[in-house]
């Protein structure tokens, strides 16, 4: 059962061991990410260097579900705006945002 969707930082976060990455550690097992915020997560690690296929294996042990972006998501006014996949996750169902 999916209790909270993480966004990009809380997910860098609990990689890199930064403040807050021990809540969600706390909760990844119950969290959901959202596709766009996971591919600003290998962006990030990309960017300072990291193998893609370090980044496979780190991301893959981490126990979340993807959400993809689907037509009901495209279809609203929020579509355009970063991090807009996460806040538009968090409606359905009520979920709290992480990060």
């Amino acid at each position: 059962m999916t209790r909270a969707v993480l966004d990009a930082s809380a997910k860098i976060a609990r990689l890199q061991g930064e403040r807050g990455a021990g809540k969600v550690a706390g909760i990844v097992a119950e969290a959901a990410v959202g596709v766009f915020n996971q591919a600003e997560v290998v962006s990030h690690c990309v960017r300072f260097g990291a193998p893609i296929d370090e980044i496979r294996a780190m991301l893959g042990a981490l126990p979340y579900s993807i959400v993809e972006a689907d037509e009901a998501f495209a279809g609203t006014q929020e579509a355009p705006r970063r991090d807009s996949l996460c806040r538009t996750v968090t409606r359905r169902p009520f979920l709290p945002r992480l990060g």
